[in-house]
């Protein structure tokens, strides 16, 4: 069984991959696997640069993701778009070959914000949503001083309104505990089930 874990920004899709982590489960974090496409020397990180420029490289010649975004999130929206089609087919062939590798594993989550948006989800046999009030989610975003939040925050938005076919919401408005615990709640349900 492969489960998604969405959510916005912010609201605590880590935490919770981070406890299923601690359970022994299998996570693969979508954001930690696409730092491989970005890797200097990468037919992406050619494309990249040639749209953004020297400006988002790092003293080791990496791209600095931290820059990109800022670059990314300043124009329009049609700068995500191109960002989007570099990454995600090789991001989605680099997921394909994790899957491959776990086939064996009985339970394993794909944690990341884009797993719908990006039509990832069909991987995926449940989809499990975080929740957190945006007032939350702000205050834990300027903690982190994540650049542009508040654009990303807006256009995680929109997409999010659009979304269906949630199995479960999980609310993370109150102490890490409560989180852990409903979280463990919902692997006992989907033990029994499978």
């Amino acid at each position: 069984m492969i489960i998604g874990l969405i959510g916005l920004m912010g609201s605590g899709k880590s935490t919770v991959g981070e406890y299923l982590v601690n359970k022994n489960f299998t996570v693969i974090n979508l954001d930690e696997l696409s730092h491989k496409v970005y890797e200097k020397g990468s037919k992406q990180y050619e494309e990249i640069i040639q749209i953004w420029g020297n400006n988002i490289l790092d003293n080791s010649l990496e791209i600095s993701r931290f820059e990109l975004s800022r670059k990314v999130f300043e124009g329009d929206s049609s700068s995500l778009e191109k960002l989007q089609k570099i990454v995600w087919p090789k991001l989605e062939e680099l997921l394909q070959n994790t899957l491959n590798e776990l086939n064996k594993e009985e339970i394993i989550f794909i944690e990341g914000a884009q797993i719908v948006k990006s039509g990832f989800n069909k991987y995926c046999d449940e989809l499990w949503c975080i929740v957190a009030s945006i007032e939350n989610i702000k205050s834990r975003l300027e903690e982190n001083n994540s650049p542009d939040f508040l654009n990303r925050l807006k256009i995680q938005i929109e997409d999010y309104a659009q979304l269906s076919n949630i199995n479960e919401f999980i609310y993370n408005d109150s102490t890490k505990q409560e989180l852990n615990n409903n979280v463990q709640f919902l692997l006992e349900r989907i033990r029994k089930e499978f």
